[in-house]
């Protein structure tokens, strides 16, 4: 199905706006692992491994032991994004330039707690180009918690900015919420570059549910429709 041009773009914020897996990542997962081993009595190893199971079951750290454990997910994502982000923040990325570019509004579309993406963004001087921001803070609906990957939050994201699904275009390194937008109808574009840089990624290759695929977002803008 062709797509029309994006008058929304949900932006994903770790390893697509900025390099999160230069030292960030590590970070907050330690962080995690701290709080897991702390709050459910299990070894590091043992703590390590549920935040990578449920990260790749849920898409999600939090909803896994929020859903397995009754963990808090806004005490747990708190603490695990409490430190200093502005080490990890590289100036020399431009994503304003970038931004400033694309036609349509702006918003940031993390997992990632508020207070973090508010952060984030003062450091990368973003806070005049993008348009708004939906973070798991916000990521809820009828009692559940529903972060990326989510039909529905993603649904209720492009209502609440006054845009089809067809009309907007979700940008991320993540397959499995690029898969999910594909099958709302949005438009997917999987941003490669960070992960493959850092070993996360052995091969860029070709699927179905990927309408572009691009190594940093200053290829944005060059985007067909």
């Amino acid at each position: 199905m062709k797509r029309a041009m994006s008058k929304l773009w949900l932006l994903d914020l770790d390893d697509t706006l900025f390099e999160a897996s230069a030292g960030m990542l590590y970070s907050i997962h330690l962080r995690m692992n701290e709080y897991i081993v702390k709050h459910l009595g299990v070894t590091d190893d043992e703590a390590s491994d549920l935040r990578t199971r449920y990260w790749a079951t849920y898409g999600a750290t939090f909803l896994g032991l929020w859903r397995h454990h009754g963990i808090e997910p806004t005490q747990f994502l708190s603490f695990a994004h409490d430190f200093d982000l502005a080490p990890f923040v590289r100036h020399d990325q431009h994503p304003a330039c970038v931004l400033r570019q694309l036609s349509g509004k702006k918003v940031v579309f993390t997992n990632g707690p508020r207070n973090y993406a508010e952060r984030i963004l003062r450091c990368l001087k973003l806070n005049s180009v993008i348009d708004g921001m939906v973070t798991s803070t916000d990521m809820k609906a009828l009692g559940e918690w529903i972060p990326k990957p989510s039909r529905l939050m993603l649904v209720q994201t492009c209502r609440r900015f006054g845009v089809a699904p067809c009309h907007a275009t979700l940008v991320d390194d993540s397959v499995m919420n690029l898969k999910c937008a594909h099958e709302v109808g949005l438009r997917t574009v999987w941003c490669t570059g960070y992960r493959q840089r850092h070993g996360k990624l052995a091969n860029r290759y070709a699927l179905p549910f990927i309408d572009h695929s691009i190594t940093h977002i200053r290829e944005l803008p060059f985007l067909k429709r």
